[in-house]
């Protein structure tokens, strides 16, 4: 396993070809618990029964876009909607950097 990050409070592994090239499938990623998420940052979410990577945008509507790192992957994006009856939790901010806005959006 790679060396863990300074502020590391877990890792998971990561499943899915979403998150490439930055991330990818069969990789750890180490992931900081109650961090703050700025648009565009990774991270680890709980969507109605579903442990997902993604980056995150909100809307000034408080509407919340999980996105795909890999332009192919396009269709693995969430929307969830300010009023909608989901459970988002988000579990943590990955410790990768700052990634760049997916080319799609």
């Amino acid at each position: 396993m790679e060396d863990v990050p300074p502020g590391a409070d877990y890792c998971i592994k990561v499943s899915g070809d979403s998150m490439e090239p930055y991330i990818k499938d069969g990789s750890y990623a180490y992931v900081k618990r109650n961090a703050d998420l700025s648009d565009f940052d990774v991270g680890v979410f709980f969507l109605d029964g579903d442990v997902l990577v993604k980056q995150v945008v909100t809307d000034p509507l408080k509407n919340v876009y999980l996105l795909s790192a890999n332009p192919k992957r396009e269709d693995a994006n969430r929307t969830i909607l300010h009023d909608s009856s989901s459970t988002l939790v988000c579990l943590g901010r990955v410790i990768i950097g700052k990634l760049p806005q997916p080319n799609y959006v």
